[in-house]
């Protein structure tokens, strides 16, 4: 899981992964058991510095067990101004909205632009 998480961060200026990544770490989620997802998430922020978001409301609601927060994201180059979870919808999966702003935005726009085949009969139309 860190090689992954090395790798879609790496050469990047700009990154959000967000999602339900089933991780459980007292950090965000305080009256949860951690994780080993957890664990790796926490030691991979704290020794990279990128910024660890979940916002203060359960996002995984279940009946009769304790809720907790697994939907989270991991930013680099980007400051989260807001992050709620949503109580709205029947799932037991709060979506959760993340409210970012582009550190240097300016320096986000490439120069040059590069495409390159699939590898698979494809076309533009």
């Amino acid at each position: 899981m860190t090689e992954d998480l090395h790798q879609m961060f790496r050469n990047q200026g700009h990154v959000l992964v967000a999602g339900d990544l089933n991780a459980k770490h007292a950090s965000w989620s305080p009256l949860t058991q951690q994780n080993t997802p957890g664990n790796i998430i926490r030691r991979f922020c704290d020794s990279t510095g990128y910024s660890l978001i979940a916002p203060s409301e359960p996002t995984f609601i279940r009946q009769n067990y304790s809720s907790t927060t697994i939907d989270i994201a991991i930013c680099k180059g980007m400051t989260v101004t807001d992050c709620s979870s949503i109580s709205e919808l029947s799932s037991d999966h709060n979506p959760v909205l993340f409210e970012v702003s582009l550190d240097n935005p300016l320096l986000t726009c490439p120069s040059i632009l590069t495409f390159s085949s699939t590898g698979i009969n494809s076309r533009f139309v």
